[in-house]
């Protein structure tokens, strides 16, 4: 069963905070896995702008961009570098890509990761987030409301808390639901 959100208050849960690192909060592998052809695009819908997946007519919803101060080129510059982060994965299944919160050269950003150990660099960014916005805030704006999420960190302990979203299941979840994968 996933843990649709996944706490971690250091020594008052250890058992459940280590079951969250270790597996029940990544992304679970299974054996259908998303074709590797996938491939994202921005679109504009209904005066807003959208990275999608195009395997309908209008595509299915990822990420949504209206509350950017420039939703049109925000949506071009994460949707092309989640399209690069994506082809360049390796042998990470899609489905156990996460995007999260962090700090690049001392600015939040949302980044792509394929576990959650990992950290953001600048070959990861998919978006910088505004000055003086909660982080955790902004990334769950940014995502359809099916997609988990899951936060990280000690406050009481002086550890940043970050926050994860599971946009490979998620994209997993929509392309079967659009019959694109059989069970």
């Amino acid at each position: 069963m996933m843990i649709k959100r996944c706490l971690w208050f250091g020594i008052l849960l250890p058992i459940a905070s280590v079951n969250c690192v270790l597996g029940e909060a990544q992304a679970q592998e299974t054996t259908e896995e998303v074709p590797e052809e996938v491939s994202l695009e921005c679109r504009e819908f209904n005066a807003g702008f959208y990275t999608i997946l195009p395997q309908e007519e209008d595509g299915i919803p990822l990420l949504t961009y209206q509350a950017t101060d420039l939703p049109e080129e925000t949506c071009q510059e994460a949707t092309e570098r989640l399209n690069t982060i994506i082809s360049n994965r390796g042998n990470s299944p899609l489905s156990s890509m996460l995007l999260r919160t962090g700090t690049v050269q001392s600015q939040d950003v949302v980044c792509a990761v394929f576990r959650v150990s990992s950290g953001c660099s600048s070959r990861n960014v998919v978006l910088n987030i505004p000055p003086g916005v909660v982080p955790a805030d902004f990334l769950e704006g940014l995502l359809s409301p099916d997609i988990e999420f899951f936060s990280l960190g000690d406050p009481n302990q002086h550890t940043r808390r970050r926050t994860y979203a599971e946009i490979g299941q998620g994209i997993q979840r929509k392309l079967k639901m659009d019959g694109k994968l059989t069970p």
